[in-house]
């Protein structure tokens, strides 16, 4: 019995599934691009699918932010910018100078068509977000509001023309950047040690990012990511067993708890509304069901085709903590353990991506 009363019973392994498969578990829309996603591209129009998650709407508020009295910015200018952007990544060309881009030799042909290089330099230096007149305001509430309007509408555009598939795996990530502002985060295990944080929730098989918020401050509503130290779990969990066993545990409702003991100073914690049984895999460490299901869908996290913006972004105002502007926004230079740069994921699929610069001229 746990400390808030609920009630656990032991399972075995080989046990059968209890009925039939659960409700839950079953899919009722076809995983993929949504109806009105389909409706509104057009097989001859890359830019159709586009402007998907590049709304008007998304344009026009970022339009409105970004002119100054004594500086002007077109729509289609703005649109083409944020596709070479986009390009950028799938072109797997973040890791050069911006300026090299749009070389003959190392860049692409799809820059210069689209935009000469000194527009896509002034350009990034104007951008804006939000309005200068409401912003203390609007931080004493939102510590991310300087982009949490555009933001919140790319993430509506980009839940609203894809099903996720069967299974989706939410984590964080952390975007490099040097602004400063209040809630940059230290992670020392990652390649890139400080950035801002989010949370994000992808697609496991498609790797399509379904929603993602930053992480702007501890948030009492949230619950602990420290399992262990729940009152709804059963105490024998803070034993340690035998190197690679499996013990499994059912409450009153239907949740299957597995604790697997991965090595002396490490187990594993599950919780499971999928399973109705739980088989133990024959290989040399003896892997429970649910932890080998975990492992095949967490790859999501690592590879969400997901990007806010690009490493050229690094110059666009921030909030730094005390309602001033703090130059860059975020950045998503990768370097592996050694040293090397890594190919940065590129955002969310989208067919012809990189043709859209060029379409939109």
């Amino acid at each position: 019995v746990a400390p808030d009363g609920t009630e656990w019973f032991e399972i075995t392994a080989d046990q059968p599934p209890a009925g039939r498969r659960a409700s839950q578990n079953f899919l009722h829309l076809a995983p993929g691009p949504t109806h009105y996603a389909k409706r509104n591209v057009h097989e001859s129009s890359a830019l159709s699918a586009f402007k998907l998650l590049v709304s008007d709407l998304l344009l026009d508020k970022i339009h409105g932010k970004t002119e100054f009295p004594n500086w002007c910015l077109s729509k289609e200018e703005l649109l083409r910018f944020i596709a070479l952007v986009y390009a950028r990544g799938v072109l797997g060309q973040r890791h050069l100078p911006i300026k090299s881009c749009w070389d003959k030799t190392l860049g692409s042909h799809i820059f210069s068509s689209a935009m000469p290089r000194y527009r896509f330099l002034d350009i990034m230096k104007h951008l804006r977000f939000d309005s200068r007149e409401t912003r203390s305001q609007r931080l004493r509430e939102d510590n991310f509001a300087l982009a949490s309007e555009p933001w919140n509408i790319f993430i509506s555009n980009s839940r609203a023309n894809y099903n996720p598939s069967e299974s989706v795996t939410a984590d964080e990530q952390l975007y490099p950047t040097n602004c400063k502002c209040s809630f940059i985060q230290f992670m020392p295990n990652k390649p890139d040690k400080f950035g801002i944080k989010f949370w994000v929730l992808a697609d496991a098989k498609s790797k399509y990012c379904l929603n993602a918020f930053p992480y702007c401050g501890k948030n009492d509503d949230r619950p602990s990511n420290q399992p262990k130290n729940r009152r709804d779990l059963p105490p024998s969990i803070r034993a340690k067993n035998e190197i690679h066993t499996t013990k499994l545990y059912r409450n009153e409702y239907g949740q299957i708890l597995t604790y697997y003991q991965a090595n002396k100073n490490k187990n594993v914690l599950l919780l499971t509304t999928m399973h109705s049984d739980v088989i133990i895999s024959d290989t040399g460490k003896r892997k429970p069901e649910t932890v080998l299901f975990y492992n095949k869908n967490k790859v999501a996290r690592f590879n969400s085709r997901f990007s806010i913006i690009s490493e050229e972004m690094r110059d666009v105002p921030l909030h730094n903590g005390n309602g001033e502007e703090s130059n860059g926004l975020v950045g998503t230079t990768a370097k592996d353990k050694y040293g090397a740069k890594r190919r940065p994921h590129c955002c969310p699929p989208v067919p012809g991506i990189a043709a859209c610069a060029k379409q939109s001229v």
